[in-house]
């Protein structure tokens, strides 16, 4: 008896040790098998997105470009990223260019970042979406095409258009202003998918701070209006200066300028306007 129970221990132990190492042989094969029928099996379809082409297109004083973690001085060709972050210092300013109709001029001490920024190659629909954390933005739009999209997200709200000159700023307590110059923004609440997008028309302005509740859109008054063609005005002066500096510098259309370039050239387009004028070339003529 005491031997046939050594015998039955003996062939329990054999056979457990051949099943675990049946086992262990097998597991292999197993996860082969598996991973041969997961590759067979169908993907989804991958979309096609290229970057779409976003720069600088000029750059104005102390103007910083922030791309995975690392800041570096944006120049007047400053290629951009998506992700990447543009922050203008105190009397700077920027222009970023999506194409030759539709940019972003960023004023004096402004933050935004470049959420989105697609080029589907298939369809040529475009989607850029800003992320304006502090300061002003003043943008011109042309007509998108298809489904492409254009958008300002701000702490408080979402603009979207589809062509139109528009104004949106972030004050220190997180309020957002839209003023339209031209065209229709449509404006919603982040994170608000409940609360239908209010239409900003032609001349009208919105205020949506934290508390906001209703979006009610106002009519522009004329000071606004005088501030938002000042405001326009300034740009369209100063490129030109620029445009003059250079031609006096004997730059032309250059490349790539540094700040203390473009400040030279701005002064020098200064003094050839004012030589202009004393010469009575170039100036506008005064109405009678």
């Amino acid at each position: 008896m005491k031997m046939r129970g050594i015998l039955s221990l003996v062939y329990g132990l054999r056979s457990t040790v051949y099943s675990r190492r049946f086992v262990f042989l097998s597991l292999p094969a197993i996860l082969y098998t598996l991973l041969l029928f997961s590759g067979c099996a169908k993907k989804p379809p991958e979309v096609k997105r290229l970057p779409a082409f976003a720069r600088l297109t000029y750059v104005k004083g102390g103007v910083t470009v922030t791309r995975a973690g690392r800041g570096f001085p944006g120049t007047d060709t400053t290629a951009l990223s998506e992700l990447d972050v543009v922050e203008t210092g105190p009397k700077a300013r920027a222009e970023v260019a999506f194409d030759s109709l539709t940019y972003a001029r960023l004023d004096e001490e402004t933050r935004v970042r470049l959420d989105s920024l697609y080029l589907d190659p298939d369809s040529g629909n475009r989607r850029v979406h800003l992320n304006l954390v502090s300061g002003e933005a003043l943008s011109r739009v042309s007509q998108l095409a298809g489904r492409s999209t254009y958008e300002i997200e701000s702490p408080t709200a979402v603009m979207a258009v589809r062509g139109t000159k528009f104004l949106v700023g972030v004050d220190k307590d997180q309020e957002t202003k839209v003023m339209v110059l031209e065209g229709k923004v449509g404006v919603r609440r982040p994170k608000r998918k409940e609360q239908p997008e209010v239409l900003l028309p032609f001349k009208t302005k919105l205020r949506i701070g934290k508390g906001t509740i209703e979006l009610k859109p106002e009519a522009l008054v004329p000071k606004d209006l005088e501030d938002l063609e000042k405001k326009w005005k300034s740009w369209v002066d100063e490129r030109k200066l620029l445009q003059k500096g250079l031609g006096a510098l004997g730059i032309g259309a250059a490349p790539i300028l540094e700040n203390k370039k473009v400040e030279d050239a701005l002064q020098k387009g200064k003094e050839a306007q004012k030589l202009l004028k004393g010469l009575g070339v170039g100036g506008e003529k005064k109405k009678k």
